[in-house]
């Protein structure tokens, strides 16, 4: 990002030098590219991407728990109607997926709009700047290329700005497993001490039962 930075940073002083309203044309769509596309893509995919987190655990639970008790289910006859619920869990969560990738689309979709329009305008720009005379058609061409092919740093942001809030929405529920108090207690440890048993030495010997006679 910070190389990104620098190369806006240069391109900006470089048009303001040669054309000031072409910095100020690419200012505008690198502001919509960098900063409204993923901004767009982040708040119509989060709420998409909290359903499908429940989605997915509710389908996982539904397997586990049919998976577990198959015999049983079986003999009563069950089956067919838990394979149901498991396609309904499945179609379901391809759904809230397919909201998602509407949500990442967006923002795409945005951010290629900006990068088309702004090369558009500054092409038209540099054309009227050659054609008074006031820039040499060479240094017209580079300030029109340059910029589109400065657009190709920003079109992936939405999708990483979507992949971020998948991150910390996994990291955080690492956490909670990791602060979860264990449910076997270690000896010499309370139940409830969260921090022993993240703490727990992996080779620390567990009194065996006695035997009976």
């Amino acid at each position: 990002m910070a190389a990104a930075g620098l190369a806006v940073g240069g391109l900006v002083l470089f048009d303001a030098f040669t054309l000031p309203l072409a910095a100020l044309v690419l200012i505008a769509g690198a502001s919509v590219a960098g900063i409204a596309a993923p901004l767009l893509t982040r708040r119509t995919a989060r709420r998409a991407e909290t359903r499908v987190q429940a989605a997915n655990v509710a389908l996982c639970d539904d397997v586990v728990d049919t998976l577990a008790a198959l015999p049983d289910v079986i003999a009563y006859g069950a089956a067919p109607d838990r394979l149901t619920q498991i396609g309904d869990d499945d179609a379901r969560l391809a759904l809230l997926e397919r909201r998602g990738a509407l949500a990442s689309g967006l923002g795409t979709a945005l951010s290629t709009f900006a990068a088309g329009a702004t090369t558009a305008v500054l092409a038209v720009v540099a054309l009227g700047a050659v054609h008074s005379g006031r820039v040499a058609a060479p240094v017209a061409a580079a300030v029109v290329l340059a910029a589109l092919a400065l657009f190709e740093t920003p079109a992936a942001l939405p999708d990483a700005a979507r992949a971020a809030d998948r991150g910390r929405s996994a990291w955080a529920r690492l956490c909670a497993i990791a602060d979860a108090a264990p449910i076997v207690p270690v000896r010499g440890q309370r139940r409830g001490d969260p921090v022993a048993g993240r703490h727990a030495d992996p080779g620390a010997r567990h009194d065996q039962p006695a035997a009976l006679d």
